[in-house]
This record gives C-alpha cells, sequence and structure tokens, in this order.
C-alpha cells in the first residue's frame, strides 16, 4: 500500500468530488463510518482519523462501480453494542501499543 495519508476532511472532500460526477451526493460522516467500521485503511491519530490514499480510491472505485453493496446491515441492538465495544477496545490497544494517550 501507498504511504500517503489524508486528513479526514481531504478524505470527504475526495469523495464528495467523485460522487458529485456521478450525480450523487455523500456526507462526511459515511466516510468517517468507512474508516472506523475498517472498510478503508485508516489510522487514529488522538482524535484525528487518517486515511489511506489508495485504499480509499480502491473503495470508492468499487463503490461506484456498484460492486459494494452500501445497504448498512441492521444488527440486533445487543450485536450492535458488543461490536462498539469491540471496535473501542480494540482502538484502545492499537493507540495504547502506539504510545497515544
Amino acid at each position: 500500500m501507498s504511504d500517503v495519508w489524508l486528513a479526514l476532511s481531504e478524505a470527504a472532500s475526495l469523495v464528495q468530488e467523485q460522487f458529485a460526477r456521478e450525480g450523487r451526493t455523500i456526507s462526511r460522516k459515511t466516510v468517517s463510518r468507512w474508516a472506523s467500521d475498517g472498510k478503508v485503511s485508516a489510522a487514529r491519530r488522538g482524535s484525528r482519523w487518517f486515511i489511506e490514499r489508495e485504499s480509499l480510491l480502491k473503495y470508492l472505485g468499487e463503490l461506484l462501480a456498484g460492486s459494494v453493496d452500501v445497504t448498512p446491515a441492521q444488527p440486533e441492538p445487543a450485536n450492535r453494542l458488543r461490536e462498539q465495544i469491540a471496535r473501542r477496545n480494540a482502538q484502545f490497544l492499537r493507540d495504547l501499543e502506539a504510545g497515544i494517550d
């Protein structure tokens, strides 16, 4: 993978440009969700997300080509809570290893 990382705002602008060309819209929150859900390679530094450009472009290409289902699955509430806790625990461990408080 590449070494080019974009701040979340830069990544969202790039995605919004691509969607606008297709006559569609997408929110910054959606791009943030892709990062937190692991759909694109991302790293969190403190309170900011950084997204790997190559990973974002690959996912965006699949999304615009229609090969990715964008309909979010609706997990049961208990499963959703477990997933959120697992994500937060995993992020805590990554931050701890990276020395981020």
